[in-house]
């Protein structure tokens, strides 16, 4: 498993719990 996919993995997870929370700078 590579660790870059799993730091997106990570952020996605992130963005999901804070979905209130100005999503759109979090994204790539």
């Amino acid at each position: 498993m590579n660790f870059f996919t799993l730091y997106v993995t990570l952020v996605y997870t992130i963005l999901s719990v804070h979905s209130n929370i100005e999503p759109r700078k979090y994204y790539f």
